[in-house]
């Protein structure tokens, strides 16, 4: 059985370069809230409707009690997770500048 041969390795490539890793973060950087204050004031309303038809359950009024319930937590929540006024804003003209747009009269 034939050896194989080993090649002589000089002492630079014996050496190994240690490379400095970053270290890994695995949580994002803060970068502000998700929702604006709108989105957080519907969810708080949705939230206090859902415990008020609760409330109501408790004390025994059933058909306002399951109203309340599914308006506030079918409803209101999803709503407010949902909403995004900054792109309604950006997106749509408001009512003020459509009237004050010049409106032309040219008819061919």
């Amino acid at each position: 059985m034939a050896k194989a041969k080993r090649t002589r390795r000089t002492k630079k490539a014996r050496k190994v370069r240690k490379v400095k890793k970053e270290p890994k973060t695995f949580l994002p950087t803060f970068q502000g809230l998700p929702f604006s204050k709108e989105n957080y004031i519907l969810m708080l309303i949705g939230l206090i409707i859902g415990v008020l038809g609760f409330v109501l359950l408790a004390l025994g009024d059933e058909n306002i009690a399951t109203i309340s319930i599914v308006v506030g937590y079918v409803i209101l929540i999803p709503i407010a997770l949902y909403y995004d006024l900054s792109k309604i804003r950006k997106g749509t003209p408001t009512e003020q500048e459509v009237a004050s747009e010049p409106q032309s009269d040219s008819t061919t």
